[in-house]
């Protein structure tokens, strides 16, 4: 019966908003394409954590056991995201693109559905999710798609449900509802931890607050807990299924706890310890945290809530302390920029307030379209990696693919360097050891670990950054062939197992091949200037 009454309200929901849902989709769809580094409008390298996750889940789909065979600092939910975008397509990211719309559809869905709580309005409500664009893909934070953008519909999801329990009318606050949202809130739970545990830590501040709304209302707060635990377990449950089957459970704990504590303590414990360098923390992270605290702060000044008035301001103050807490890194605050459609709401509002003049109206929607317009530049025009830049760095890129790809299904090591891993996309290349590349903070077991996968020619290829002298001179001595690209930009040496025929440094690929995503090896049949004879 239960099932059936969610069902029903659910489908009642999806046909009374079908206009907007389908709105808000395209909307996505096309923000994504045009911003997204994974897209057709963007080539190969310059990637970061993008190549990493890339990596793990094209790992995991190529039959390697997760933290066993390959591992990295984050969690499984994120690497079989990236796996089903790997599966999608092979030898690109346009795959992992097609998911983040689907993810970044969710996140504008329940944006509108926060807004159109308290703006009651659906054309307003809609500009209030469309206005989040500029905070969701903001060029000064957003470099790439990473963990944060995947969290983001479960965070979004969050704010909404505490914000239906919060300050719905109580026909909002049907037992329905508020186990529904006791689902959805163990759901984030469950998957933000499954991605990167401290993003799941913020989310914890929704659940609390929705658990006193509960109270307040006279709902078994048991049966919340209950609910809430059935939504963790919808995620857990098959991940723990997996792992004790494929019998890698201890290996999760160890790498996902364990080895997580001991790399990001290491990057902690300088100078005075984890609190050291907080003014610098706070400088680095000026923009987002003026931003949100500013935002958060809204409700406050421009009175729209008639209760829990603090509580953005709240969630936000909990987001910082655990954002800043773990380092450094600008776009942590992506997690909590959900917490920002408060701010737009007041603003919304305050627009809204000119009832008899229609500039202000009309100003709003021109001015956030030039805006909408601005981000999109600028996200396109700071990689290098645009499809209508042909430079020095996609020669770089496609001179090593070229030396890569004589090989079938490589394997690849970042030896002891912190690095872009995105050599090996374009090959199919797998990990080459446990530790293939090193963390930040890396310990002395994985250093080891890629000693000894060297040492025993056990891997294909081993890129080593150009300045350190050292790791080259050991690799060499190894008896691994080296490749350089002659390039002043070129960070790495290449080297080989094998000794391999070595391409033009001036490979050639035109702009539309890099926006039709064309397979490598249709790529180099007719962009060299002189065609691989292994072809």
């Amino acid at each position: 019966m239960m099932i059936k009454s969610y069902l029903e309200l659910s489908l009642s929901s999806l046909k009374k908003n079908w206009k907007v849902f389908t709105i808000l989709t395209l909307f996505a769809t096309i923000a994504v394409f045009l911003v997204s580094p994974d897209s057709y409008t963007h080539d190969l390298y310059q990637r970061n954590n993008s190549a990493w996750f890339f990596m793990c889940g094209k790992a995991w789909m190529n039959g390697m056991t997760p933290y066993v065979d390959f591992s990295d600092s984050k969690g499984p939910l994120l690497w079989l995201i990236y796996g089903i975008g790997y599966l999608l397509s092979h030898y690109n990211y346009v795959g992992v693109m097609w998911i983040t719309c689907v993810f970044y559809a969710v996140t504008y869905l329940f944006a509108y559905k926060t807004a159109f709580i308290f703006l009651n309005d659906k054309r307003q409500s809609l500009l209030s999710a469309v206005l989040m664009t500029l905070f969701f893909f903001n060029a000064i934070y957003h470099r790439e798609i990473k963990t944060e953008d995947f969290a983001q519909p479960f965070m979004m999801g969050a704010i909404y449900y505490t914000s239906c329990l919060l300050y719905g009318e109580p026909v909002a606050r049907h037992r329905w509802v508020i186990a529904k949202a006791m689902l959805w809130l163990g759901l984030c739970f469950g998957a933000t931890f499954l991605m990167k545990y401290n993003i799941a830590a913020i989310s914890l501040v929704f659940a609390f607050y929705s658990w006193a709304a509960v109270k307040r209302d006279g709902y078994n707060l048991w049966k919340a807990f209950g609910l809430y635990a059935a939504g963790v377990a919808v995620v857990w449950v098959p991940f723990l299924v997996y792992f004790l089957v494929a019998g890698n459970l201890k290996a999760f704990c160890f790498e996902y706890f364990v080895n997580v504590f001991h790399t990001v303590g290491a990057l902690g414990t300088s100078g005075n310890g984890v609190f050291d360098g907080i003014f610098n923390k706070f400088i680095t992270n000026a923009f987002p945290i003026t931003m949100q605290c500013i935002a958060t702060l809204a409700p406050m000044v421009v009175i729209y809530m008639k209760r829990y008035r603090s509580f953005p301001f709240v969630a936000f103050l909990v987001s910082a302390v655990v954002n800043m807490g773990n380092g450094t890194l600008i776009y942590y605050f992506n997690n909590s920029n959900g917490l920002i459609i408060f701010g737009v709401i007041a603003l919304v509002l305050l627009v809204r307030s000119y009832e008899h003049h229609r500039w202000p109206r009309y100003g709003a929607a021109v001015i956030s379209v030039f805006i909408l317009f601005l981000i999109v530049i600028n996200n396109n025009d700071r990689g290098g990696n645009y499809f209508t830049q042909n430079g020095i760095r996609r020669s770089i890129f496609y001179y090593y693919a070229t030396i890569m790809d004589q090989v079938p299904n490589p394997t690849i090591i970042y030896y002891r360097c912190m690095p872009n891993p995105e050599f090996g996309v374009c090959n199919n290349a797998l990990p080459g050891c446990k530790y293939w590349a090193l963390q930040s903070g890396a310990t002395q077991a994985m250093k080891q670990e890629q000693d000894d996968a060297i040492a025993k020619k056990q891997v294909d290829f081993i890129a080593v950054g150009c300045n350190n002298v050292t790791a080259i001179n050991k690799v060499a001595k190894l008896g691994y062939y080296p490749y350089r690209h002659t390039a002043p930009d070129n960070a790495f040496v290449l080297f080989s197992k094998k000794k391999l025929k070595a391409p033009s440094y001036t490979i050639n690929v035109p702009n539309h091949v890099v926006f039709l995503k064309k397979h490598f090896t249709t790529r180099l049949a007719f962009a060299c200037d002189t065609v691989p004879t292994w072809y």
